[in-house]
C-alpha cells in the first residue's frame, strides 16, 4: 500500500518540490490543488486531503530552501543531484516528525488565507481583523481583475480573441 502512510507522506512532498524546483511554486501548488479536487470528487477522505496538501505545503518550502542554498550555481548540479538533495530533505522533514504519515494526525493545514486570518486576529481585534481582511479582498478581486483585463487587451490586439473591448 502506498497511500495514507510514509510512502504517500514522501511521494506528495518530494513531487511538489521537484516541480517548484523544476518550473516554479505556484505551478507546482496549482497542480497539488488540482490533484486534490480530482480526489475530494472521488469521494477522498477529509484526513487525506489534509495530509496531502500539509506534505505538499512541506515540498514546496524544501524546494525554496534549495533554491536559496544553491543560487547563482544551478548549473553547477544534474537533475540528479538536486532530486538526491530533495529526497534528503524529505527524509529529514519525515524523521523530525514534520510530515504528516497518516489521515487522523490532528495538525490541520491552513491555506494562505486562512494563515493571514489568524494572523491579523493575532494582532488586532476581531472587528479591526475583519475590516482589514474586507479590504484585502477587495484589493486582491480588483488586482485580478485588472491582470484579466490587460491579458484579454493583449489577446485582442494579437487577434486570437472573440471578445471585443471598448
Amino acid at each position: 500500500q502506498t497511500w495514507n502512510n510514509e510512502a504517500d507522506a514522501f511521494k506528495h512532498t518530494f513531487m511538489q518540490a521537484v516541480l517548484s524546483m523544476r518550473y516554479n511554486e505556484t505551478f507546482s501548488h496549482i497542480l497539488g490543488d488540482k490533484h486534490e479536487i480530482d480526489g475530494r470528487r472521488r469521494g477522498q477522505d477529509p484526513g487525506e486531503e489534509n495530509m496531502d496538501l500539509w506534505n505538499n505545503e512541506i515540498g514546496r518550502n524544501i524546494a525554496k530552501e534549495i533554491k536559496n542554498k544553491i543560487k547563482g550555481k544551478e548549473r553547477l548540479y544534474s537533475k540528479e543531484q538536486i532530486e538526491d538533495m530533495i529526497a534528503e530533505q524529505v527524509m529529514t522533514r519525515m524523521k523530525k516528525g514534520e510530515l504528516i504519515t497518516h489521515p487522523s494526525d490532528p495538525r490541520k493545514y491552513k491555506t494562505p488565507s486562512q494563515k493571514l486570518s489568524d494572523s491579523c486576529l493575532r494582532h488586532y481585534s476581531h472587528y479591526e481583523a475583519n475590516n482589514l481582511l474586507l479590504l484585502l479582498n477587495k484589493f486582491f478581486a480588483a488586482l485580478c481583475a485588472a491582470r484579466v483585463a490587460d491579458a484579454l487587451k493583449k489577446t485582442a490586439k494579437r487577434g486570437n480573441s472573440t471578445f471585443t473591448l471598448e
